[in-house]
């Protein structure tokens, strides 16, 4: 049939049962709203194009499928079909188990028509687009706090490039008996910092080892 990869009807037919009528509903779905579209395989999953850009792709898990949009965060979700973020699942719809899950064809053709459009306008995703400033991190107040007690240590901290502000977050020993430099507080304080902004844990005790080690 024109515009079908017979790479995708043979991914279709080596997954799991409770997939495979999914990955049809989705794929016709896609080819109703948008018969200009273009199949074909990116990363091991089926991925659908229309005029060269990535329109969306799905793809099946052990567990569950996943349908997502290339310009997710572009998008306006008018019929509030978006919910990666509730359940954790890969892709704009979350996780998918059974034909109950999928939104009725027309809203979820809605959104194909709006990624269209707004492939039409050159959009690109905003993670993608360097023209698109990302939020600055606050350092936490027990940071700060720690920093304004310690004037030679406020002094290393300020010295550092932006980048490296954000990502000091866990405090350990020296290495081999040197200060630790920039790239070295990068590496090893990012992951409490991430920490702290996602679940409230200020990691007081690291921050303060960070401290005493400028």
């Amino acid at each position: 049939m024109r515009g079908f990869d017979e790479r995708i009807t043979h991914y279709i037919s080596k997954s799991a049962d409770f997939a495979q009528p999914i990955l049809n509903q989705l794929r016709e779905t896609v080819h109703l709203f948008c018969p200009e579209v273009e199949e074909g395989m990116k990363w091991s999953m089926p991925f659908f194009m229309y005029r060269g850009k990535i329109l969306c792709n799905m793809a099946s898990f052990k567990n569950h499928c996943s349908f997502g949009f290339w310009l997710h965060s572009e998008m306006s979700d008018p019929h509030g079909l978006f919910k990666r973020a509730e359940d954790g699942g890969m892709g704009s719809l979350g996780k998918i188990t059974s034909l109950t899950d999928l939104p009725k064809p027309d809203h979820l053709g809605a959104c194909i028509l709006e990624a269209m459009t707004l492939t039409d306008q050159g959009t690109i995703p905003r993670e993608l687009n360097p023209k698109v400033k990302k939020p600055v991190a606050e350092p936490p107040l027990e940071l700060i706090e720690l920093l304004e007690a310690n004037p030679k240590a406020k002094a290393t901290f300020d010295s550092f490039p932006l980048p490296i502000k954000e990502s000091i977050s866990i405090g350990s020993g020296k290495q081999n008996g040197k200060r630790p430099n920039s790239a070295d507080c990068s590496k090893q304080l990012k992951t409490c910092w991430k920490e702290s902004q996602k679940t409230g844990n200020t990691c007081v005790n690291r921050f303060s080892s960070t401290v005493d080690r400028f």
